[in-house]
């Protein structure tokens, strides 16, 4: 597991499309979610087992940047992974591929809220550390 991204597929369909046929921004943030929660799954992360424990992921700064959009009915492959936790910050980095390709990438910043207190929680409300994952940042 650690080391190997985490890999969301999905085909362009009409809602993931501008007027032009491209992947629009909005899709793409969606698919980094979809890909983010998947990995969330995998790791024992979830939405749920975070509620259990009063807190949250809420992101708090998203950065993309795109070569190239893929079209309409194309298939593309998300790969996704944890970065290093930095202090309050969990890192989150995504690629986008198709047809072999790296078409753009994505990183992402996200702290644990408590929420209750409506405050950044400490990493130790997790219970055990993030694992790390000795791949570079796209």
């Amino acid at each position: 597991m650690p080391n190997e991204p985490y890999v969301y597929e999905t085909v362009l369909d009409m809602c993931s499309v501008d007027f032009t046929g491209h992947w629009q921004p909005g899709a793409i943030f969606r698919a980094m979610q979809e890909a983010g929660d998947g990995h969330c799954h995998v790791l024992d992360l979830t939405f749920e087992r975070l509620r259990g424990l009063g807190v949250a992921w809420v992101l708090s700064r998203a950065r993309l940047h795109m070569e190239e959009y893929p079209v309409l009915g194309q298939h593309v492959a998300v790969r996704t992974w944890p970065g290093k936790t930095k202090h309050m910050f969990f890192p989150r980095y995504y690629t986008f591929e198709t047809e072999g390709r790296t078409l753009g990438c994505a990183s992402t910043l996200f702290v644990l809220m408590d929420l209750d207190e409506r405050k950044i929680a400490p990493v130790s409300r997790l219970g055990e550390a993030m694992p790390e994952y000795d791949i570079p940042a796209p």
